[in-house]
């Protein structure tokens, strides 16, 4: 569960939160005291994201208000630099790209779906038989192996496999196969 300041914000976690490359994020990690043009500043950004590789410390801002502390970010950035961290400042342009925000909040309630350990084996089982093309036969698969109408939207939020970023979730998007799984 984290807190957050705007709806901004709340999408960025969703976003973080289907990411697979994310190992773990923390909304305002901590505050920071730097000097901006001579003058003595506290700063508390809003999101530190954990990579396998790098660490990035994030501030969720509309794209019209960046400019207005561009000289303590400017600042920071270097801060960061200087210990091996990388901050970005991410704006409504990213994190509200449609139709991959809806998407994501979409599959975000089934994340944490509980499925059945012999309709998942069994589901695991007949993707790699079948292959499915498209999530309609995604879940024509999973309701011969399940009554729950939630595994197959499961099965996708939980990673199994994919679907395009770029286009809504329908009964035709086409399903992404990732590399060594279900192959």
């Amino acid at each position: 569960m984290v807190h957050w300041e705007s709806q901004l914000e709340r999408d960025r976690f969703y976003l973080l939160e289907a990411d697979p490359a994310v190992l773990e994020f923390y909304e305002q990690p901590r505050t920071y005291e730097l000097y901006v043009e001579g003058v003595l500043r506290r700063y508390t950004p809003d999101i530190e994201v954990r990579y396998a590789n790098e660490v990035v410390i994030e501030e969720v801002k509309p794209s019209d208000k960046v400019n207005l502390d561009m000289a303590l970010y400017e600042v920071f950035a270097s801060y960061m630099a200087k210990r091996g961290m990388r901050f970005k400042i991410v704006t409504e342009q990213e994190i509200q790209q449609q139709p991959r925000l809806d998407n994501v909040k979409c599959l975000y309630r089934y994340a944490q779906h509980s499925m059945d350990h012999r309709a998942l084996k069994a589901l695991i089982s007949s993707v790699s038989a079948v292959r499915p093309q498209n999530f309609q036969d995604l879940k024509h698969l999973a309701s011969e192996v399940s009554e729950d109408p939630a595994l197959p939207w499961a099965f996708l939020a939980q990673g199994y496999l994919d679907l395009p970023d770029d286009e809504p979730i329908t009964d035709r998007s086409r399903i992404i196969f990732k590399r060594g799984e279900a192959s």
